[in-house]
């Protein structure tokens, strides 16, 4: 075996650990980033407001038609 042999099995090496080193690197950033986006689309649906609440989407209609310009009728709470 050559040294031209022995230097370019070396180097097809040192590239194939850096391609692993990389791989390793891309896995770990993409848990990174899945993780912080269900942390985030979480937290917006816990802090709204109103997402959970039912809402009677017949009786809102109800009290547009029954208004005499239109708009809804505020409710009393």
């Amino acid at each position: 075996m050559g040294i031209g042999k022995v230097l370019l099995m070396r180097v097809h090496q040192v590239l194939d650990d850096w391609m692993y080193v990389a791989s390793v690197i891309d896995r770990l950033q993409l848990y990174i980033f899945l993780a912080i986006i269900l942390a985030g689309t979480v937290g917006i649906l816990i802090h709204a407001p109103h997402i959970f609440d039912f809402i009677d989407q017949s009786d809102i209609i109800h009290q547009i038609l029954d208004s005499q310009d239109g708009s809804p009728i505020p409710e009393d709470k």
